[in-house]
């Protein structure tokens, strides 16, 4: 419950997030090509079960409150995931410590972020389904862990990363006395099978990959990625605005004390080590295993969920009192509902209420002059004197900031309107927003030399490289 409240800022206006605008603009303006596109798209990134459940999305898409209905159903999967992963998590704590971490561990940034990015919704259950896989591979029996593995393939099918907190549950259970190296075993078959079947899929439908998921075992760079990019990034745990250094210090200061309190049991504990280390780097194995080497809250969330469980484990929750664990997670949900509002939900609504103001004023303005040319029409919008003909919209650069500044290279605290396939998207709810129609062309870029050129042709500009603050106030609720 307290999950959910921590969520509201979510469902307080109807706006979009990146690559949302590009597939709501297609709903409108060529509906017949969507699904087909995503399937094809889902099915070269290993994600086909994602794009079923993305094409079945495509009519709440299309509508404004639509949007705020697919972010309630992925509340919705927040909470059923956080359910499933406090029963598997009575493996090691008592049941009401396992509820509070498990509400805790939900609260990371990268959950945050699926429920807020429409369009990666039912991802979520691709956690779930980790969850519930390493559940049935632990049992022991032949069947459990067969069903654990085809489990684990559905997640899989669904999004890569997000499964992987199979391994992260595997790696905290065998810090408290069982070794899981046979449900370890299923994890990595079930994922070469995956692997077989999506390599399959992906020539049958004779799709070109163009370097895209390339296998590329290259250890001194991606060490060296671990150590610099990712285990700091993933260190921040719990708040975005955590500078990397201070989380990777706490834990590295964390892990110290816990090793000199415990020097004399770890001495005959290595395999238990080494057991977590390994579990560790699988969750990130779609990382280890290609080119692409980005830090992102999405795809290291596992080894977000590792750290923040071995945290918990460190830190002894089990012999704290109720109410102090208590308080502490329920500080971490203020913060998450703050960090939601302040660097996600309040810059892309202002920037909305900024689009939407532009075009307000556009229509309210007189048309530009203009002289035809003899022997031709005039291609000015003749069924409505108050359409807008043309646009051309200002785009912020790549380290553009909005309301809020940014502090990663992560999607997170990207403006929408810095990626050019967003722009239409961008105009047409915005047009909706302000209940003018939707300009017949438009044009964008990221330089001002591009916008002079184009009002001097007579196109108005909408510019979004920076909001302004009495637009950022209105549109923050804190």
């Amino acid at each position: 419950m307290l999950l959910g409240f921590s969520s509201l800022p979510e469902l307080t206006d109807p706006f979009l997030f990146s690559d949302d605008y590009y597939w709501f603009d297609i709903q409108h303006s060529r509906p017949w090509d969507a699904s087909w596109e995503v399937e094809m798209m889902t099915v070269m990134n290993g994600r086909p079960l994602h794009g079923v459940l993305w094409v079945a999305s495509f009519p709440w898409l299309a509508v404004p409150y639509g949007w705020i209905a697919l972010r309630m159903l992925g509340i919705a999967s927040l909470l059923l995931t956080v359910w499933v992963l406090a029963r598997a998590l009575r493996r090691v704590w008592d049941a009401a410590t396992a509820d509070w971490v498990a509400t805790a561990v939900m609260a990371l940034p990268g959950f945050t972020l699926f429920t807020f990015w429409v369009i990666t919704v039912p991802n979520m259950l691709a956690a779930t389904c980790g969850v519930i896989a390493a559940e049935l591979a632990l049992e022991g029996s032949w069947k459990r862990r067969l069903a654990g593995a085809a489990v684990l393939m559905l997640g899989l099918a669904n999004y890569q990363p997000f499964a992987l907190v199979y391994f992260a549950l595997l790696a905290l259970i065998a810090l408290t006395g069982e070794l899981a190296i046979g449900a370890y075993a299923v994890g990595i078959a079930a994922i070469g099978v995956y692997y077989v079947f999506t390599r399959l899929s992906i020539t049958w439908f004779e799709l070109d990959m163009a370097g895209r998921g390339e296998l590329a075992f290259r250890p001194l760079e991606k060490a060296r990625w671990l150590a610099t990019s990712a285990l700091p990034f993933a260190s921040k745990l719990w708040s975005i605005a955590l500078p990397p250094a201070i989380g990777l210090a706490a834990l590295a200061a964390l892990a110290a004390a816990c090793s000199y309190r415990l020097r004399h049991r770890l001495a005959g504990a290595w395999r238990r080590v080494a057991f977590v280390a390994v579990a560790g780097a699988t969750t990130i194995l779609p990382h280890l295993s290609v080119r692409e080497t980005a830090t992102r809250w999405r795809t290291l969330l596992p080894l977000s969920v590792l750290l923040a469980l071995l945290v918990f484990a460190a830190l002894q929750v089990r012999r704290w009192p109720r109410p102090m664990l208590a308080g502490v997670v329920v500080a971490l949900l203020l913060l998450r509902a703050y960090e939601l509002e302040r660097f996600g939900v309040a810059p892309e609504r202002a920037m909305l209420m900024q689009a939407a103001a532009e075009l307000t004023r556009i229509r309210g303005a007189p048309p530009p002059r203009t002289v035809t040319p003899p022997g031709e029409t005039s291609l000015s919008a003749a069924t409505d004197p108050n359409a807008i003909r043309s646009v051309f919209v200002l785009r912020p650069g790549r380290d553009a900031e909005a309301c809020a500044p940014r502090f990663s290279d992560d999607e997170f605290t990207a403006p929408s309107s810095q990626h050019d396939f967003a722009t239409l998207g961008i105009v047409r709810a915005a047009s909706l927003r302000a209940g003018v129609p939707m300009p017949t062309e438009i044009t964008h870029g990221t330089l001002a030399a591009e916008a002079h050129a184009a009002a001097r042709a007579g196109v108005p500009v909408i510019d979004l490289r920076v909001i302004p603050d009495a637009i950022c106030a209105r549109a923050s609720r804190f």
